[in-house]
């Protein structure tokens, strides 16, 4: 017999087709085919690195959604343990913050990252507050962010370069928000809280008109969060700003209009309504900055921004003209100038207008 395989070719053909059998197990001598996938031992280098890229994507999307930040804990729970988490650190892709928090090197520097980090460093129970909280919620109180400030209860924490603790109690379902990721106080409370660092009374009613103008908060909630803290600095002044803001604030569309609705108020003369709706003599429709029923007296405040060109004056020209025909007495106009400079005069020709 010379050994060659005398089996028919048809035969070897199908023999050919039929399913081979599986490599075996590691651990039993036999070396596993390649490509084979790890079922027991020590995972191949292969699905070590799959492992680490997959948890790392995970803790960058945790990342992402805190401005670069992440805790030790997160990292934790996105798969990587402190071994890896050194060696992330050694390697320069993440920076070390404080004791178990740390940032994205790949994040740019940021204030949002500033006031995560040390929020992490205090804990859950520590707010963003007062200027820095002014910040968050976009209120131009023009104060130095010389250092991230933070409302904590009772002693906890210790005041360190940067950051400045304030104590105190907040209430967490009035006076506490949640900007994405950062705690904060609430617009109200921020509000009161700024009105013991602002010297300027004026400054302090801007912020409080525009906050009111922009829907972020209303009397109601600030007079409830006055009457809740019986002391501290500035309450006088913000029941001053109280005092003097008027119903019509929320409507009002300026600080013009809001300078405006101040001065009327204190002096009784108020109008009925802020930028009314009305048809005019063409059908069209209009806002009035200003109306007094059932006077139908009506008053324009013209600002450089929106009346300081020839072809606003000629649109005003055609606008009151079209208003004249519809029955309503325009023809009283202020200025920024007129209010600022010459509030008599204008609280005056409002009495003379109104019959008054």
């Amino acid at each position: 017999m010379d050994g060659a395989d005398r089996t028919d070719p048809a035969e070897r053909a199908s023999r050919s087709e039929l399913p081979r059998r599986p490599s075996a197990p590691a651990g039993d001598g036999r070396r596993p085919g390649p490509g084979a996938l790890h079922l027991g031992g020590r995972p191949s280098i292969a699905t070590v690195r799959s492992t680490q890229r997959a948890a790392q994507q995970r803790l960058a999307r945790v990342s992402h959604r805190q401005f670069g930040v992440f805790s030790a804990s997160q990292a934790r729970g996105a798969g990587i343990d402190a071994e890896a988490l050194a060696a992330l650190h050694e390697r320069g892709l993440v920076l070390r913050r404080g004791r178990g928090i740390y940032v994205m090197s790949a994040v740019a520097d940021n204030s949002e990252s500033r006031w995560l980090i040390a929020q992490f460093r205090h804990g859950p129970s520590a707010v963003l507050s007062h200027r820095t909280a002014g910040s968050v919620h976009g209120l131009e109180h023009g104060l130095p962010l010389d250092a991230v400030h933070l409302t904590v209860p009772g002693r906890s924490g210790t005041q360190t370069a940067g950051r400045r603790l304030h104590r105190g109690v907040l209430d967490p379902d009035s006076e506490v928000v949640a900007r994405g990721p950062l705690r904060v106080t609430s617009v109200a409370r921020t509000l009161c809280d700024l009105a013991g660092e602002l010297d300027d009374p004026e400054r302090l009613r801007e912020l409080t008109a525009a906050a009111v103008r922009r829907g972020e908060v209303d009397a109601a909630k600030l007079r409830a969060v006055v009457g809740r803290r019986e002391r501290f600095a500035g309450r006088a002044a913000m029941r001053r700003v109280l005092d003097e803001l008027s119903p019509l604030e929320a409507t009002a569309r300026g600080e013009l209009e809001s300078r405006f609705l101040r001065l009327t108020t204190a002096a009784g003369l108020a109008p009925t309504a802020m930028n009314h709706p009305v048809i005019d003599g063409d059908g069209k429709r209009r806002l009035l900055d200003a109306i007094w029923l059932p006077e139908r007296v009506v008053a324009e405040l013209d600002s450089r921004r929106y009346h300081g060109t020839l072809v606003d004056w000629h649109d005003d020209q055609r606008r009151e003209n079209a208003l004249a025909i519809g029955g309503y007495r325009v023809g009283l106009r202020f200025s920024w100038w007129d209010i600022e400079r010459h509030p008599a005069l204008v609280l005056d020709t409002l009495r003379r207008a109104l019959g008054r």
